[in-house]
């Protein structure tokens, strides 16, 4: 976990701060493990991604843990050029060129149910602009984001629930959601979570499907 990182996260239950104790430092001087404490609750971190859900998660998590730990073997090099194509064109952006100019811009990302890390290409495009970019899941997925995606000084993952999430309103200048909001109890209150998080003229791209509902959640 990186400190800038560790510089916009809050406690979820309360908003309020939240101090490290127990650090591990790594090789590359972040932190490793150790706990997010405040008053008697506290939150590990593991592999340096800090967890803000309980292990065992809800049966949406399972089921979405279950997908994207199996994920990784079959997206061929050809489905990834495709589905990138297919994003850049669902956003509006003429090519990768684009979406970098567009996320160069904005200082703080976050993007929503990253999963496996597939749609971060699009999102993630910014970086090595000075622009800094979070992936939320609530699954384990977030362990194979990491993986794929490697650890960009600028990139950092947390795990979390959205309808929960440790960070304080107007927190960022753009939040990016491909196809992850209607696997939430309400699409609605979902979008509007994430716009909290949104800066005084920050942005939100996101992608839903009206009347879908993801596993686990009760119609």
């Amino acid at each position: 976990m990186r400190d800038w990182l560790s510089a916009l996260l809050i406690d979820p239950a309360g908003g309020g701060a939240l101090r490290l104790d127990d650090p591990v430092i790594d090789a590359r001087g972040e932190v490793e493990s150790g706990t997010l404490r405040t008053g008697s609750r506290g939150y590990e971190i593991r592999a340096g991604i800090p967890r803000f859900t309980k292990p065992e998660g809800t049966s949406t998590s399972a089921s979405f843990s279950f997908k994207w730990s199996h994920q990784a073997g079959y997206e061929p090099e050809s489905f990834q050029r495709w589905y990138t194509a297919w994003l850049l064109e669902k956003y509006g952006f003429a090519d990768l060129g684009a979406a970098q100019r567009f996320f160069s811009g904005q200082p703080h990302v976050l993007e929503v149910g990253c999963g496996s890390g597939l749609s971060a290409v699009i999102s993630r495009a910014g970086l090595g602009s000075g622009s800094r970019w979070i992936g939320l899941d609530l699954t384990d997925a977030i362990d194979i984001a990491q993986a794929r995606l490697g650890r960009h000084a600028d990139a950092s993952f947390v795990q979390a629930d959205l309808m929960a999430a440790p960070f304080r309103p107007a927190t960022f200048d753009a939040v990016f959601a491909e196809g992850v909001l209607h696997h939430t109890p309400s699409t609605m209150e979902a979008l509007e979570a994430a716009t909290a998080l949104l800066r005084p003229g920050g942005e939100i791209l996101f992608s839903s499907m009206p009347g879908r509902r993801g596993p686990g959640v009760d119609g």
